[in-house]
Order: structure tokens, then C-alpha cells, then sequence
């Protein structure tokens, strides 16, 4: 019988906490949903300009020193928003650079080779041995 009751209020308390998960989910959802209608109205009136329809009786404009003119037509250029981002080429250029160093050393050691020398790294190391290299 204890067991029966420890059981049954357990799933109790289960159950109630998976309700009040389950209400704050769907509120959270419904505030969400809210926020991004409320998020979309204020585009949508940026995107359509209301319209103002101002009237003035002849005496209103007379006593207000209001002048009327006829508006002209003209014609604008279309305007576009563009956005970018500017790259620093330094490091391009460096590996350029370093790409062309390579290009050279193996150059030079294919044109040492067919020479009948040596190779660059055995060349290299005799230069380091010569006693007469003071560098």
C-alpha cells in the first residue's frame, strides 16, 4: 500500500511538472510568434509610406500666407543599397611572393643539375664546409 502511494504521488508531481513545461513552451512560442508579427509590421509600413490628405479652406491658406503651387513631374535616378567588404591583399602578395622564391630555388637547382653539378642541397653543403666561406 505505501508503495502504491509513493507511486502514485510521484507520477503527481511528474505529471504537473510536464504540464507547467508544457504551458511555458506554448506561451514561449506564442510570444515568440508575436514578437516576429510585431517585427514584420513596422518593415511592412517602412515599405508603404502611409498616405496624408491635408485640406485648408481658401481663408485657412489666406490667413496662413500659404502659397500654391503646381507641382512639375520629374524623373529620378534609381538608387540601390550596396554593401561590401574591402580585403587586405598583404597576405596574398607575401604568398605571391613566396610562391615565386620557390619557383626560383627550384629553378636554379634543375638548371644546376643539368649542368652536371650537384644538387642544391649538396651544393649548399659544400659551401658550408669550404673553409674559405667567411660568411
Amino acid at each position: 500500500m505505501k508503495k502504491l502511494v509513493n507511486l502514485l504521488l510521484t507520477l503527481g508531481v511528474l505529471a504537473g511538472l510536464g504540464y507547467v513545461l508544457w504551458t511555458g513552451f506554448q506561451k514561449h512560442e506564442a510570444s515568440v510568434e508575436e514578437t516576429t508579427a510585431e517585427a514584420a509590421a513596422p518593415a511592412e509600413a517602412a515599405e508603404k509610406p502611409e498616405a496624408y490628405t491635408l485640406t485648408l479652406e481658401k481663408e485657412q491658406a489666406a490667413a496662413l500666407a500659404i502659397e500654391k503651387e503646381q507641382l512639375q513631374k520629374m524623373n529620378r535616378p534609381a538608387q540601390r543599397m550596396a554593401y561590401g567588404s574591402v580585403i587586405d591583399p598583404t597576405p596574398l602578395v607575401a604568398l605571391d611572393s613566396e610562391l615565386a622564391a620557390a619557383a626560383a630555388v627550384a629553378a636554379a637547382d634543375a638548371a644546376w643539375a643539368a649542368s652536371g653539378g650537384a644538387t642544391a642541397s649538396a651544393a649548399s653543403t659544400a659551401i658550408l664546409k669550404d673553409s674559405r666561406n667567411n660568411s
